[in-house]
């Protein structure tokens, strides 16, 4: 059997800068926008910034479906997978490349940022800051970039193939469940020193929570319930 729990917030925040103006994203929120890109943006041939991905779900929810439907006595082996969908297929991709997902450590605000917003919209989480209410002050993230528990990774690797998200997350999701993790969300970003390598070309855009389509952020939840004959 399965179960889908839709995300709560999300956003994508970007590293880099607008190439002709030089005017900084840093603390530019895209909080509302349809799409959550992660890529690595190249100018002039030459690598320029990456982006990441930030999802939150409500793991109260997830949980509380578990112990009321009794999931985990009918399977304790159960999973929560992680599912995001692609809007424009592999066109651009290299054929290999690995996306890892962190919990994230800090609380965020979504924000009501879009990508075309111009003059862009600081109110929300960013690169810099993960909240900036409009007319207050901005509280800038531990880490820039998102601060996340970076000994909690999983990860799942592409090979030529399609470019959707389905990610084993149960490892996460259980020390939310459990309490030994505050749930602030999952931080997704190209793996390792493939991020910021010159070497690769990803370019991925998902459908987000606002999207207009069946495929806004899911996790997943999986588990045996038949009964032996």
């Amino acid at each position: 059997m399965h179960r889908f729990f839709f995300a709560t917030k999300d956003a994508f925040i970007s590293s880099g800068s607008n190439q002709i103006t030089g005017e900084d994203w840093l603390d530019k929120n895209t909080g509302q926008d349809e799409i959550l890109e992660l890529k690595k943006v190249f100018w002039n041939r030459d690598f320029h910034y990456p982006t990441r991905l930030l999802i939150k779900f409500d793991a109260d929810e997830i949980e509380n479906f578990i112990s009321s439907s009794n999931v985990y006595t009918k399977d304790p082996s159960y999973k929560t997978n992680l599912r995001l969908w692609e809007t424009k297929g592999t066109s651009g991709l290299s054929e290999t490349y690995k996306i890892a997902a962190y919990p994230v450590s800090e609380s965020w605000d979504e924000g009501v940022g879009k990508e075309s917003d111009n003059p862009k919209t600081t109110d929300g989480v960013s690169w810099k800051n993960r909240q900036y209410p409009a007319g207050g002050a901005e509280v800038a993230w531990a880490t820039v970039g998102g601060s996340y528990i970076a000994s909690d990774e999983v990860t799942q690797s592409f090979s030529a193939e399609s470019p959707d998200i389905n990610m084993d997350i149960t490892s996460i999701a259980k020390k939310w469940f459990g309490g030994t993790n505050n749930n602030y969300g999952l931080l997704l970003r190209l793996s390792g020193s493939r991020e910021t390598s010159t070497g690769s070309f990803e370019d991925l855009k998902f459908f987000s929570r606002q999207t207009n389509t069946i495929y806004s952020p899911k996790i997943e939840l999986k588990w045996d319930d038949h009964l032996p004959a």
